[in-house]
């Protein structure tokens, strides 16, 4: 009976000694484990090593290597000692650190708050483009990651980094830029080309395709991207008869989804050059929803009072990060569509601002697919003709009514309501909203537009829904290619973890064998007092 006093007082010295007695079983698991912290951090950019299919775990080990100052990562770049998970302030969070830590050949690095500017949205994981470089979208080997947890665990000596994710579901992000694992969205979206062409170099306009809005009463439609999709489909219908002749072909891209990062695809990212121009029409009436033009070159800029100059300043744009870069964009938010003040139902008929907007936008295009400056003596030639009344007529029937007559003269009865999430299709998950706009540019691309009198020497040009496995627009063949690997949409992850580990010392090593022994010990004295008890 004294030895088993004796084990039992061993026992609680033991269980004060680690704080045993709250929860035995967790706080042994920890101690055997030796998790210091762990917790959710945000993924910034990741590599192939890190993405895996769904379902399968990553993960990446290594030492800690703390640098809270330049001065430090520059005393760690000559020590040779590379192999580890760098932990930094994110005020060091820019293009020159990473590409030091690429040349390095590091595993990973983590940014921490550091309480001062960040280039770090509010969000971690949609706006991350240090600099305005090409880092948004470039591809590196080590996994990038910011985390809001304290540096305390990160300054302790000989500590260990995990980094683990998986990955679970798809969702709509302009993150898909520079992760380069992406699955395709498929359904809705449209693609194709304004004429055949065999042209060396394109143009892409694109727009958002999207559902209306449930709060479509109380929004004005300016204020949503059905003035963005109305926008395209005038410049691309007053465009249509008018390419032959011109130097460079036209693509286009009605994309499904919240954001425009939907464009976003790894093979679209490296192919974009293909483009001398990209121009996005996003909801044209917002502040910030402006007429984004991206291009090689210099875009022509004296044919407008509303075009402004843009070298430094970059946009709200999920484009700012296309190497390309942004030379301008036509700020249109003061006047197009100013007329329409009200919601949906306050359509009025004549909205001059729209039709200026739609001649000032073909304008910007002819002179860059004609590569011609004198815009006055081109639009004389080709015997330009704006039809403003059919302007108002298509954005009444995308804004309002999609049963509207102008739609039953043109491309036919349109079953169902304007809202994109009302399958009417329920096969191919086509809405009401993208069969209407695939018939309509159906219509452009094969002269429907066009009278008896009208040019036919060019060959009709091509539209189609980008397929539920599709991918990539290949321009040099005129369809969409790929696998679900690489299409439209970010890989969403069920979860990023960043753990913390501490290497064990020889006093842990003791504590832990002296805890389990002295635990078989008293259940096994436990069992035999119990044993001879039921022999007395």
């Amino acid at each position: 009976m004294i030895e088993l006093l004796l084990l039992f007082f061993l026992f609680y010295c033991y269980s004060e000694k680690i704080d045993l007695k709250k929860n035995r079983l967790d706080v042994v698991k920890d101690k055997l484990n030796n998790v210091i912290d762990s917790t959710t951090a945000y993924l910034l950019l990741n590599n192939d090593k890190m993405i895996g299919s769904y379902g399968r775990k990553k993960l990446i080990n290594g030492k800690v290597i703390h640098l809270p100052t330049e001065e430090e990562i520059q005393i760690w770049k000559k020590s040779n000692d590379y192999n580890g998970i760098l932990v930094v302030p994110d005020h060091l969070l820019d293009s020159t650190h990473l590409n030091l830590f690429e040349q390095l050949k590091v595993q990973g690095v983590v940014f921490y708050d550091s309480n001062s500017t960040h280039y770090v949205s509010q969000d971690y994981r949609s706006s991350f483009n240090p600099n305005a470089s090409e880092v948004a979208w470039k591809k590196y080997t080590y996994p990038i990651m910011f985390t809001p947890t304290s540096i305390v665990y990160f300054t302790q000596n000989n500590g260990y980094l995990q980094i683990e994710d998986e990955m679970l579901a798809d969702g709509d992000s302009e993150i898909c830029l520079r992760r380069g694992m992406c699955q395709p969205i498929g359904g809705q979206s449209l693609v194709g080309r304004l004429v055949e062409n065999h042209l060396s170099e394109s143009i892409l306009l694109s727009a958002q395709l999207d559902g209306v809005s449930i709060f479509r009463d109380a929004t004005p439609a300016h204020e949503q991207i059905v003035s963005g999709e109305a926008t395209l489909l005038s410049v691309l219908e007053t465009l249509r008869p008018l390419m032959k002749g011109a130097k460079k072909g036209i693509d286009f891209g009605f994309f499904e989804g919240e954001t425009f990062g939907n464009m976003g695809s790894k093979t679209f990212a490296k192919s974009n050059d293909s483009y001398s121009h990209i121009i996005h029409f996003g909801p044209l009436g917002l502040t910030e929803g402006s007429l984004f033009v991206y291009s090689k070159d210099q875009v022509p800029q004296d044919i407008h009072k509303r075009i402004v100059n843009k070298t430094n300043e970059y946009p709200h744009c999920a484009l700012s990060s296309f190497k390309n870069g942004i030379k301008m964009y036509l700020s249109d938010h003061e006047e197009l569509y100013k007329g329409n003040i009200g919601t949906h139902q306050d359509y009025l008929p004549y909205i001059t601002e729209l039709c200026d907007n739609i001649e000032s936008i073909t304008q910007i295009i002819l002179q860059i697919i004609f590569n011609r400056s004198d815009i006055e003596t081109l639009q004389k030639e080709l015997e330009i003709q704006y039809d403003c009344e059919k302007y108002h007529r298509l954005y009444h029937c995308l804004a309002y009514d999609l049963s509207c007559d102008y739609f039953n003269e043109t491309i036919g009865i349109i079953q169902g309501n304007s809202n994109s999430y009302s399958s009417i299709y329920r096969e191919t998950k086509i809405t009401p909203r993208s069969k209407a706009i695939h018939d309509y540019l159906n219509r452009i691309v094969t002269m429907g537009v066009c009278k008896e009198e009208c040019d036919t020497s060019i060959k009709n040009g091509t539209v189609t829904y980008l397929g539920s496995y599709g991918s990539d627009i290949d321009i040099s063949k005129n369809k969409v290619v790929g696998s679900s690997g690489d299409a439209w949409t970010e890989s969403n992850w069920k979860q990023v973890k960043l753990t913390f580990y501490q290497p064990r010392t020889f006093g842990d090593v003791t504590l832990i064998t002296l805890g389990v022994g002295l635990t078989l010990m008293t259940i096994i004295a436990f069992f035999t007092v119990i044993f001879k008890l039921n022999l007395l």
